[in-house]
């Protein structure tokens, strides 16, 4: 969900293909400036003084992975070799206009692969990756009109190059992530090729039901939070989290190993407002695969009632829930979790 812009808190800024997810491994990793994004936790970091409280709070309600309903589907406007996917190009209009200005008007006409579908549920999210322009367009509540084209509830346009955030130097100017706290959509995603590698590299980004509504940290730069849970004391947007080191999670296997080994490594940061207390992001596409009829992460035959495909990708780590747009992170020891009190711990 997108709300308005919030005062900044805390933390310190950093120096320094077919139906194609955001990083397939064929393609660059986005955001490579973004030192949150990419850097592992310090050893002995600096917690915050309320570490313990929000530690309890993430150990009880709901851990999920979302994979399906209210995944991250993203698209390439080239492939792996430099050739213009099929689709067109539009001008993107958007309906929130009482937020203030289109944020993609400066960079209309924008090419929109024929393949791009949104999130099946209600936030309707999408991120359009143009590797030539070197931008990202990230849609919210994105739907075709009448006509064909491309509406967005809102959204924003951030430079590949840059942060994952409005802060490189004056290239997006005004300008925020497709998330609550105007990161992008696309960093920190579990993705295809992290399950293929079986390791993920990178810090997570989950979406939770007590995020404060009035204080953002770096590399947050809005929050939507408004602490649903009615928590004593929510948790600010792009605040830190890491599994104990310590933790023993040598029971876990498939993708909650892999999860849990990275959320000790690089851990994960609050981006979203949610329903779960914990709801880790991967990338997806639309299950009903719009021109293939296909689901978003399949290889063969389907699961009837289900968008996971036996032999897929998610399917072999694991990710075999057949009822639900999203898998199980219960086994996950959360009560080890620790809150950060910047994001490099410092």
């Amino acid at each position: 969900m997108i709300v308005a812009v919030l005062a900044a808190a805390g933390g310190m800024l950093p120096h320094g293909t077919g139906r194609a997810a955001v990083h397939t491994g064929a393609q660059p990793a986005p955001f490579s400036a973004a030192e949150w994004l990419w850097s592992p936790v310090p050893a002995n970091p600096r917690l915050d003084p309320h570490s313990a409280t929000w530690a309890s709070y993430l150990a009880g309600g709901a851990k999920v992975l979302n994979t399906y309903d209210y995944g991250a589907p993203s698209y390439y406007t080239h492939d792996a070799a430099g050739n213009r996917r099929p689709g067109r190009w539009q001008n993107i209009t958007v309906t929130h206009t009482e937020w203030g200005g289109n944020p993609f008007a400066a960079y209309n006409p924008v090419w929109i692969p024929d393949d791009a579908a949104p999130s099946p549920q209600s936030d309707a999210a999408m991120t359009i990756v143009d590797p030539v322009r070197n931008l990202t367009f990230e849609f919210w509540e994105a739907r075709r009109d009448a006509a064909g084209t491309w509406v967005a509830g809102w959204g924003g346009v951030l430079y590949l190059g840059g942060r994952g955030n409005r802060n490189t130097g004056g290239q997006e100017t005004g300008q925020h992530g497709g998330v609550g706290a105007g990161v992008s959509r696309v960093a920190g995603l579990v993705t295809r090729a992290d399950i293929q590698a079986g390791v993920i590299n990178h810090a997570l980004v989950f979406a939770t039901d007590i995020a404060a509504p009035t204080t953002v940290r770096y590399p947050a730069t809005k929050t939507d939070g408004w602490n649903n849970a009615g928590v004593a004391t929510p948790i600010p947007e792009a605040a830190r989290i890491q599994l104990d080191p310590a933790a023993d999670i040598s029971r876990l296997t498939g993708y909650q190993r892999m999860i849990a080994q990275a959320l000790k490594t690089y851990g994960a940061y609050v981006i979203d407002n949610g329903g779960a207390r914990v709801s880790v992001i991967a990338e997806g596409q639309d299950p009903a695969g719009p021109r293939t009829g296909l689901p978003y992460f399949s290889t063969t035959t389907p699961v009837p009632g289900n968008p996971v495909f036996t032999g897929s990708t998610f399917w072999n780590a694991g990710m075999r829930d057949t009822t639900s747009g999203y898998q199980s992170l219960a086994t996950i020891p959360w009560h080890q979790v620790r809150v950060l009190a910047t994001w490099n711990g410092r």
